[in-house]
């Protein structure tokens, strides 16, 4: 269960692992190391979590496929048999570390480059926050309202319709919210109601926002509507079989989410980590 309010950090956009020659690549270097850690195949299959074949076929491969001879490898005797890094085998684990190195360093600078593109951000924000059961909506603060007991965050999401988020003072003032500042909304699955796009009254709930649907789904005794916000956004609910005959839902008809201030979570980005 996530905490009233959150905060999420500038991820690595873009990922990548080295490969030289098409050979050798994290896996071969990480059994490389191992071998010269531990001087023997057996314990460096275990040390990375390979079979003790699967090992063995990688040394012949880094013998066969290198001009000059790696890993030098003896079998039998009393304490059975070890092995060891070759000079070359050690300049290779050298020139590699020194490549990782390099290689991060660059990969930061892109990812720096991207953490400072608004737009990028746009698209691949959603993509990160890892939360399954929840809805995620970016908006930007508008307004702030205290009141006796809480506060009333309302902010605008990119289509131009308007949420309210309300939090006790002791959730909103870690927050360090201001105007114009970007916010991740978190709504649970479970706390969305669907009602007809043109009569809300009997509902309470101060957040409505008109949308589409452009999925239905049946689950085991409910299904899962999936909604399309102005400006893009989706939104997931769970309904009962009841509630999709009574309102008649299927795809491509106006429906409005409706949910309350209470039950959305704020999330903040962490700009100093």
């Amino acid at each position: 269960m996530l905490n009233k309010v959150n905060v999420y950090k500038n991820p690595d956009w873009i990922k990548a692992e080295i490969t030289l020659a098409e050979t050798f690549d994290h896996r071969m270097i990480s059994l490389l190391r191992a071998i010269n850690h531990s001087g023997s195949i057996s314990q460096a299959a275990k040390q990375i979590e390979l079979s003790y074949r699967c090992a063995w076929l990688l040394v012949e491969k880094a013998n066969t496929f290198s001009s000059q001879q790696l890993i030098n490898c003896s079998k039998g005797g009393k304490n059975g048999g070890g092995a060891c890094l070759t000079s070359s085998g050690k300049a290779l684990l050298a020139l590699f570390s020194r490549l990782e190195e390099q290689h991060s360093l660059y990969l930061q600078r892109v990812n720096q480059c991207l953490n400072g593109d608004a737009f990028a951000q746009s698209l691949l924000e959603p993509l990160n926050i890892n939360t399954r059961s929840y809805n995620k909506l970016f908006a930007k603060v508008i307004h702030l309202q205290p009141n006796l007991e809480d506060t009333d965050i309302i902010v605008q999401l990119y289509g131009g319709e308007r949420v309210v988020a309300s939090l006790s003072l002791d959730e909103f003032e870690p927050l360090n919210l201001s105007i114009g500042k970007t916010v991740l909304l978190l709504i649970g699955n479970e706390d969305i109601d669907i009602a007809n796009a043109f009569d809300t009254s009997q509902f309470s709930t101060r957040n409505s926002l008109h949308s589409s649907i452009v999925g239905l789904k049946l689950l085991a005794g409910a299904y899962e509507v999936v909604l399309r916000v102005i400006g893009g956004d989706t939104l997931r609910t769970i309904v009962t079989a009841d509630s999709v005959e009574n309102l008649k839902l299927k795809p491509g008809i106006s429906i409005r989410a409706l949910f309350k201030s209470c039950d959305v979570i704020l999330a903040v980005k962490d700009d100093g980590r």
